[in-house]
């Protein structure tokens, strides 16, 4: 996604996760008709963001093959088994180095509108960022989704 013509910003769909409690990878369950990987990525899609990773770790092969047929970039997170933090590290290595900022979603996550992808970009754009990060706010509280840049 390149918005105002000068950032490029990517996008991290955390997907590493043990699913312990579910005893299957949520991000591969049906969500609103489709997938919920496919649903997140289709809304990121319809807000201009074409960089998508996603990580995998205890899923990687299911994970990483439905996120090659969305088009996306799958990382496979080695330490997934030492938390989330790992996934993130794993995912922030792998993007390119042109990349001027980047979503960071759980993939546990409710879909987020592509109006709020769009949204965000534009006060990451014009300098809204504490300090280089936009979080989207719902009824006062800080939600899922923030637009991270490089500091």
């Amino acid at each position: 996604m390149k918005t105002g013509g000068s950032h490029r910003i990517a996008a991290v769909i955390l997907a590493g996760g043990l699913a312990e409690r579910m005893g299957e990878c949520k991000i591969l369950l049906p969500l609103l008709r489709r997938g919920a990987l496919e649903q997140i990525v289709t809304r990121m899609r319809e807000a201009k963001i074409r960089d998508i990773l996603v990580v995998s770790g205890a899923y990687q092969e299911k994970t990483g093959r439905e996120a090659v047929r969305l088009g996306c970039v799958p990382v496979f997170n080695a330490a997934y088994r030492t938390g989330m933090f790992s996934s993130i590290l794993a995912c922030v290595r792998a993007l390119s180095e042109d990349t001027d900022a980047f979503f960071l979603l759980p993939g546990a996550t409710p879909p987020v509108k592509p109006a709020t992808f769009c949204y965000l970009a534009d006060a990451f754009s014009a300098g809204y960022g504490r300090p280089d990060i936009v979080y989207p706010t719902f009824l006062g509280a800080t939600r899922a989704a923030p637009l991270i840049g490089p500091n």
